[in-house]
């Protein structure tokens, strides 16, 4: 009997990070054995069973030739097994698609749709448009929202042909969730200190709102410097675990411009924690306006984000108590009836 192999084929970074940490970790769990090659060494640290685990150090991307010879090698090593490539990136799904089948002829592709393109160029256009017809011969093409899925097949209407599928990110439940401050507001930003991620909305705001009972925290790393002198209210952090984050902040704060299916907003509701956000996208996807968050128009003045602010600060424990209740939606048990559907 074949054992089924999933290859990881990634230069993952941000959310297709976790995304990929989370599915080995769930593969694993369940006794599946997975390949992982990949330029960013410190993802094996975040891998809980490296019994059913192979890692190779390759920069798919840079290194094709070098990615040939490895793939050749685990196909010389398992050579009766069955294959299930799982790619996140339109780029090397591009690169990869014609190689994978000839290489492996008992295989699956798995191509997943984690965001839509941010800055529309012809190099991502192409890869959009080459990686959309191949899309048509992969085994599954799996979206992360309903708004994701729409956006591709609206820019690249030869996905349409396809076999498709929409499964939302997912999370481990955290053990233990930490008691919120209901005195005071705790308003934190997670994400690359980058511009297409809202920093500097963020920033313009926890300027303009200098209340007593309103801090802002950002956690993360990026090329925006920030000047701490020009800001009263404001602490910034690099990149912490889950649950130092969640234990500092009380709110979400989403600035970005769109968001797919963030992790940080599914994250924040496993540990009771609402999110208020100007974003677009898929973010509607997660959040149950006013219930276990606030969905604010991208055009609205600063002080009618403040009142936003403050509504939760009334409501604070009816919103946390929604959060916990919601999160379960995003929890592994449902992931794994939906993802093992597709194999």
């Amino acid at each position: 009997m074949s054992q089924k192999n999933f290859i990881f084929l990634s230069n993952a970074t941000g959310g297709i990070e976790s995304f990929q940490i989370n599915l080995i970790n769930f593969l694993n769990e369940n006794k599946f054995n997975t390949i992982l090659i990949d330029k960013n060494k410190k993802i094996i640290n975040k891998l809980k069973y490296k019994k059913f685990h192979k890692f190779y150090h390759c920069n798919v991307l840079m290194e094709f030739i070098r990615s040939i010879k490895i793939l050749i090698k685990i196909k010389k090593q398992q050579n009766k097994d069955e294959f299930i490539f799982v790619i996140s990136n339109t780029t090397i799904f591009s690169l990869y698609f014609i190689l994978i089948k000839l290489l492996f002829k008992n295989t699956q592709i798995l191509h997943f749709f984690h965001s839509h393109i941010y800055n529309i160029n012809l190099i991502q256009l192409s890869a959009g448009f080459i990686s959309s017809f191949f899309s048509i011969f992969s085994n599954k093409n799996i979206f992360v929202s309903n708004f994701t899925q729409n956006w591709w097949n609206n820019y690249f209407p030869l996905l349409r042909l396809g076999n498709q599928k929409v499964i939302k990110n997912f999370i481990k439940l955290p053990n233990r969730i930490y008691k919120n401050n209901y005195n005071k507001l705790n308003i934190g930003f997670i994400g690359r200190l980058e511009k297409e991620k809202g920093i500097e909305k963020f920033l313009k705001i926890s300027k303009e709102i200098n209340k007593t009972k309103i801090n802002f925290y950002i956690f993360g790393n990026g090329s925006l410097k920030i000047n701490k002198k020009k800001f009263k209210n404001l602490k910034i952090y690099s990149w912490s675990k889950k649950e130092i984050i969640y234990k500092k902040i009380n709110v979400l704060f989403v600035t970005s411009k769109i968001e797919n299916c963030p992790f940080t907003v599914i994250e924040a509701k496993a540990y009771g924690v609402p999110t208020i956000t100007i974003s677009q996208g898929g973010i509607g996807e997660i959040i149950k306006n006013y219930k276990d968050g606030i969905i604010i128009n991208n055009k609205s003045s600063v002080k009618e984000i403040e009142k936003k602010f403050f509504f939760i600060l009334k409501n604070y424990r009816f919103f946390e108590k929604n959060c916990l209740k919601n999160s379960k939606e995003f929890q592994l048990s449902n992931y794994k009836r939906k993802f093992l559907d597709v194999i």
